[in-house]
């Protein structure tokens, strides 16, 4: 789901620089000794430097978007910051953080850009050799009703200055909604995704779903299978166990080929007790075969059983088969399982296995 981009706006007064001298209330005294040797006592000063537009830049970093106006005089802290930017691109060869940056100026004439082309043109160029030509947006409006100018530079400069400027005064809303459609913040919620990100928290795991709730654990054994080939051990947890609970027979179909493959790999890893699987299919029509080949047919119909499961005994298998050890235990499907696999990890079990549920459910 998309929501609106916010924004936060921080100022600097409009004033001069002023550098301000001022004595304490108490006035404090330094004794220095002179050069015939008597102390001589004079007050101390206190130094304050305010101003121009230095206080709203320097929160530039905190944002991952951030927006830099300007008006005449008040590029300053901006100059400096696009200054900084180039800087670290050059001994860093990498942009720095903002991860994107809107810089709009509004100056009177055409020539107060001059004494900038060099500096944002040649930002602009190195963030394009980096491939990151979004990251730096540049837009100049000029507000003198004279005759339109042009800058004095360079050809290739020239072109880069004319498709950024604009005679005449920012349009702020059509501004803002730009910035806002092209840094969209999105939320990912769905589907049944939340219980799945702490699997590797436990030695052992148990991953159960009905249906469609079988889409975060998929990717699960898809990041295992990857880690497998790559890592050329299994990771975290040090054993899974997996329960699917479908209508059909046929909803394995699409699955088949992946889980099989990753069971494979850890028997030839001689970790063939990594991965239990279980499967149950609960239509009560004629028992029908998933059609694959003959190797994957036999592993699936040793693990394959046609009917509701058996919570209870599940759950004394894997308190069994894992004795003293908290098996974090994570559902995602329909609602009507979740409270008899609650009361299955409320249970005491004999040698000491102890069961946390988590759950996302349908509505």
């Amino acid at each position: 789901t998309a929501h609106a981009t916010s924004f936060r706006v921080i100022q600097s007064s409009d004033q001069v620089t002023s550098i301000r001298e001022s004595l304490s209330d108490q006035k404090p005294l330094l004794a220095t000794l002179d050069d015939s040797g008597s102390l001589v006592a004079a007050p101390s000063v206190r130094l304050s430097v305010d101003g121009p537009y230095g206080s709203p830049c320097m929160d530039v970093e905190e944002y991952r978007v951030s927006m830099c106006i300007a008006t005449g005089i008040g590029v300053t802290p901006f100059a400096a910051l696009i200054t900084r930017i180039r800087s670290q691109i050059i001994h860093a060869q990498r942009p720095p953080r903002p991860h994107r940056l809107y810089f709009v100026w509004i100056c009177r004439e055409v020539g107060a850009l001059q004494w900038f082309a060099d500096l944002i043109h040649e930002t602009s160029r190195q963030l394009w050799e980096l491939n990151r030509p979004d990251f730096l947006t540049c837009l100049f409006y000029i507000t003198s009703k004279g005759q339109k100018e042009k800058i004095c530079i360079n050809h290739t400069q020239s072109s880069w200055f004319d498709a950024r400027l604009t005679h005449g005064r920012p349009d702020w809303f059509q501004i803002f909604r730009r910035v806002s459609q092209e840094n969209p913040r999105l939320s990912v919620d769905g589907p049944y995704g939340s219980p799945c990100m702490d699997v590797e928290e436990y030695r052992v795991s148990m991953c159960i779903a009905t249906g469609i709730g079988v889409t975060p654990f998929a990717a699960l054994i898809t990041r295992i299978r990857s880690q497998i080939i790559h890592a050329q051990r299994p990771p975290r947890p040090h054993r899974l166990y997996f329960v699917w609970i479908c209508r059909e027979v046929g909803a394995l179909q699409w699955f088949a080929d992946l889980i099989h493959e990753t069971s494979r790999q850890l028997w030839e890893l001689n970790r063939p007790d990594f991965l239990t699987c279980l499967f149950y299919t609960t239509s009560k029509g004629q028992k029908e075969k998933i059609c694959i080949n003959n190797t994957q047919s036999s592993w699936f119909d040793a693990r394959l059983t046609h009917g509701r499961p058996d919570w209870f005994q599940i759950f004394r298998r894997v308190s069994q088969e894992n004795s003293r050890t908290c098996v974090g235990v994570f559902y995602c499907g329909a609602r009507g399982p979740s409270s008899m696999l609650r009361r299955c990890c409320q249970r005491m079990y004999k040698n000491g296995a102890s069961f946390v549920f988590n759950k996302e459910v349908s509505a």
